[in-house]
C-alpha cells in the first residue's frame, strides 16, 4: 500500500464508534469522532481524516439530512480513491447501520480490490463479513450465507481470530433464523472455545450471547 498504515489510536477510536453508534449513544459516538477528527488533524494522514470526515458526515444526517447527506457523497468519492484496509470496513458497517446499504457496499468492493494484490487476510475477513450483512439486511440470504462462510474459511493467523469469531457470529445469527440452530452452535462454540481472556470485550460478550439463543432454539426445537 502506498500510504502509511494508520496508528493503533486511530483504528481504536473508529472501533468505539461502532460499539457506541450500535447501543444507540449518538453523543459518545459524536464525542469519539471529535477526538477522531482532532488525532487525524495533527497526522495528515489522508485516508483516515477521510474516514473521519465521513463519520462526521453521518452525524449530521440525523440534525441537517441534505447537508449530512451532500458531504457524505463528497468524502466517499474521495476515500474510494485511495487505499482502504479494516478502517474502511468499520465505516461501511456504519454505513450499513445508518440505510446507506449502497454505499456500504460500493466500499467493500473497493477494499477488495486494495488489499486482495496484498494478502490483508484480516481486513478481507472483516469487509467479506459486512459485506454478507449488506446482502442480509437486502433480504438475499443465499448471498449473505456465501459471503460469512467465504470469511471464516479465509487463511489466518492469531492476530484475525476475533474478526473469525465475529463472522461466525453473524453466520450463527443467519443460520438460526433460518432453522439451523444445531450447525451455527457447534460452529461458533469451537471458535469462541479458542478465547481465554477477554470475556468482558463487546465481540464476545455478542458471541456468548448469541450462543445462548442458539442453545435456547435447539431446547426448543428438541421440545
Amino acid at each position: 500500500m502506498s500510504r502509511d498504515h494508520e496508528p493503533c489510536a486511530t483504528l481504536e477510536h473508529s472501533v468505539a464508534q461502532t460499539s457506541l453508534f450500535a447501543t444507540g449513544d449518538l453523543e459518545g459516538f459524536r464525542k469519539v469522532n471529535d477526538e477522531l477528527r482532532s488525532l487525524t488533524a495533527t497526522q495528515q494522514i489522508k485516508y483516515v481524516q477521510l474516514v473521519a470526515e465521513c463519520f462526521h458526515s453521518i452525524i449530521l444526517t440525523f440534525t441537517q439530512p441534505e447537508e449530512g447527506t451532500a458531504r457524505l457523497e463528497q468524502f466517499l468519492g474521495m476515500l474510494l480513491e485511495t487505499d482502504m484496509d479494516t478502517l474502511g470496513a468499520v465505516l461501511a458497517e456504519i454505513l450499513l447501520r445508518t440505510g446507506h446499504a449502497d454505499r456500504a457496499m460500493a466500499l467493500l468492493k473497493r477494499i477488495l480490490v486494495v488489499t486482495e494484490p496484498i494478502h490483508l487476510e484480516q481486513t478481507r475477513v472483516e469487509v467479506l463479513r459486512v459485506r454478507g450483512e449488506v446482502l442480509l439486511r437486502q433480504g438475499l440470504i443465499a448471498q449473505a450465507e456465501a459471503q460469512l462462510r467465504a470469511a471464516i474459511a479465509l487463511p489466518r493467523g492469531q492476530e484475525s481470530k476475533l474478526f473469525e469469531l465475529r463472522a461466525t457470529a453473524s453466520l450463527g445469527r443467519l443460520l438460526a433464523d433460518d432453522a439451523r440452530p444445531d450447525e451455527a452452535q457447534a460452529m461458533l462454540e469451537t471458535v469462541y472455545a479458542g478465547f481465554t481472556e477477554g470475556f468482558e470485550t463487546k465481540d464476545l460478550q455478542e458471541a456468548a450471547r448469541v450462543l445462548a439463543g442458539l442453545r435456547e432454539s435447539i431446547r426448543l426445537l428438541s421440545a
